[in-house]
């Protein structure tokens, strides 16, 4: 899932440079509503997006036993114990 968002997050970015350099290039009525429309696609985008990415954080956050750290790094070495002589 997270692929599939970068991805999507790739292609949109490259359409809004895509739309810019056009309203740059163009003064025209037809480019400012495609501007209008893809505003109103990243608006919907975080929308729809953002819930379902905020609820797995969540729950990731929550099944996660305390004190796990969030990266796999090696155990830490038994404490010595002091030879009772």
């Amino acid at each position: 899932m997270l692929i599939l968002v970068a991805v999507i997050g790739i292609a949109f970015a490259a359409f809004c440079i895509w739309v810019l350099m056009r309203i740059i290039n163009r003064r025209e009525n037809s480019d400012n509503e495609l501007l209008v429309v893809a505003c109103i696609a990243v608006l919907l985008l975080l929308v729809v997006i953002a819930p379902p990415i905020g609820l797995y954080l969540a729950y990731q956050s929550a099944t996660r036993p305390k004190g796990v750290a969030k990266t796999m790094a090696a155990p830490p070495p038994p404490p010595v114990r002091p030879s009772g002589r």
